[in-house]
């Protein structure tokens, strides 16, 4: 049986010492670490064990939901602890999923589906590095699932995402950055609230 609750050492600033802590995901999935404050083993791992007790009574078996309901939960469960940008992607990484391998149920998600999603998204010319993410966020919701007791089995764990070539870096010549920065100053002039000369030198 997978462990949900992991047992740490945590090194003081001086490094001389160390205090046990708790590492887990909880029932919303956000992963907490709780610093026990001292360095009892038997005490620690008596605590560990009370917290993958609470942790066991409060999750669900796994359940069979189609891959819509189950998208479609997953979102309402991390809802306020992400960023709305990173719901709206993780949301059209979801739906470009099943529109590849079907509305399947999602226990039957298997690594394979991770690679026929994978080549169906490069056959649609989207760039290595955007697939990449589409994968690092499917990842992260079935993850979740694992962790919450939804499914006994993370199904693309160790599915790798295309490498994405390093883009070359441009740099601005000197003349580039002063004309850039005499037209923020003109923008501002006009009274435009946004200070843009200060935000392109930062």
């Amino acid at each position: 049986m997978k462990e949900l609750v992991r047992l740490r050492m945590r090194p003081s600033r001086d490094r001389k010492s160390f205090r046990y802590m708790l590492d887990y995901v909880d029932h919303s999935g956000k992963r907490r670490q709780v610093s026990l404050g001292h360095a009892d083993k038997r005490q620690a791992e008596r605590q560990r064990q009370e917290e993958e007790l609470e942790l066991r009574v409060n999750i669900a078996d796994p359940v069979s939901m189609k891959l819509t309901d189950f998208f479609r939960d997953s979102p309402e469960r991390t809802k306020g602890q992400v960023r709305a940008t990173s719901l709206k992607e993780t949301a059209r990484s979801m739906n470009d999923f099943i529109e590849c391998v079907g509305d399947i149920d999602v226990q039957e998600v298997q690594y394979t589906h991770g690679e026929q999603f994978i080549q169906y998204c490069l056959n649609q010319d989207i760039s290595a590095a955007t697939v990449a993410k589409k994968v690092k966020h499917l990842k992260r919701v079935f993850q979740l699932a694992e962790d919450r007791g939804q499914l006994d089995r993370h199904p693309l764990r160790k599915l790798k995402a295309p490498k994405a070539p390093r883009r070359k870096i441009r740099v601005f010549t000197d003349d580039e950055c002063d004309r850039l920065c005499a037209a923020a100053r003109q923008y501002e002039e006009k009274g435009h609230p946004v200070k843009w000369e200060l935000l392109i030198r930062m």
